[in-house]
């Protein structure tokens, strides 16, 4: 196994690069919460809450699939924790939905 400095990691993973980022499926995701109770709305939302602003940019809505597709090709954060399994299925679908104004119950005392 070749470990790499974050750097070089970056470097070679640019678009511009013949390297290409090996992109997950939502389904390949665990179909358990990786962040339960509060620890959504105290760690992961305010992560990618800064999501909200390029969405809101695009012309059309995306749909899952095709937005989390586009955050792994697009945010380091989003795409780490992806590939080292710290997301479950149920966080980015909750994820998606509160960055996509279909907030959960629990998310919409919070001024997005």
């Amino acid at each position: 196994m070749k470990v790499l400095s974050f750097t070089t990691w970056i470097a070679e993973n640019r678009e511009s690069s013949p390297i290409k980022r090996p992109l997950r499926k939502l389904e390949d995701l665990s179909i358990n919460r990786k962040y339960k109770g509060t620890r959504y709305e105290s760690e992961l939302f305010p992560r990618f809450r800064r999501l909200k602003v390029r969405i809101q940019q695009m012309e059309k809505m995306p749909n899952l699939a095709d937005w989390f597709n586009l955050m792994q090709n697009s945010d380091a954060e989003f795409y780490t924790l992806v590939q080292t399994d710290e997301l479950g299925q149920p966080d980015v679908r909750e994820l998606f939905r509160d960055l996509t104004n279909r907030r959960a119950a629990k998310m919409k005392k919070y001024n997005l």
